[in-house]
């Protein structure tokens, strides 16, 4: 029985040593899981609310954003206001024509509109330009009517030759221009019950 108690108390320590080893390997084995787990959903979650702070972000304007489009709106209703100026339009086609260089000869608007011509649609104000010049810079003026403050595109032009009061040519070209200015269907104004 001695030698039983000497055995026991001689591998007791060892024993109860592994014991606490394995005891303490496995609790640390499983708290690891538990914590990859848990670094596993906080990816999760740091990821969704990336994701939502995206849509937020693009969902959002910016008041800098805010102030430039209430410019901008405000600058587009200046110049519709503008085109429907016929003094305006025939200073922006002259200073187009001046700006390439052109010899102008006459900037009158015409009676009639082209365009559709009903009730609800825009109307095409079209003014007669009469220009004398080189072929480059009645392109050039054509051009730059379309980027003007109020801009103008080409109904329809004739070019010929230039001639002077006795019919001899001057050595340049005379253009004939149809330019149509743009002008919004006028908007009505409804009231609080939705009555014109």
């Amino acid at each position: 029985m001695n030698s039983l108690r000497t055995k026991i108390r001689m591998w007791a320590p060892p024993v109860a040593v592994i014991g606490a080893v394995l005891a303490s390997a496995n609790y640390g084995f499983s708290k690891r899981g538990i914590a990859a787990e848990r670094v596993q959903e906080l990816k999760q979650i740091g990821s969704r609310l990336s994701q939502a702070s995206e849509l937020i972000t693009l969902g959002t304007v910016r008041p800098e954003t805010l102030a430039e489009i209430k410019s901008l709106r405000q600058d587009v209703e200046l110049r519709m206001s503008e085109s429907a100026k016929p003094g305006v339009v025939q200073g922006q086609l002259v200073a187009s024509a001046r700006s390439t260089g052109l010899e102008l000869r006459e900037v009158r608007p015409m009676t009639e509109h082209s365009g559709p011509q009903t009730s609800s649609a825009a109307v095409f104000p079209a003014y007669r330009v009469t220009v004398e010049g080189s072929y480059r810079q009645i392109a050039e003026f054509m051009q730059a009517c379309k980027v003007q403050r109020v801009p103008a595109r080409v109904a329809s032009f004739q070019i010929a030759p230039a001639v002077d009061m006795q019919g001899k040519p001057k050595g340049r070209l005379k253009a004939d221009l149809v330019m149509e200015s743009f002008l919004p269907k006028p908007t009505t104004q409804t009231n609080a019950t939705g009555s014109k």
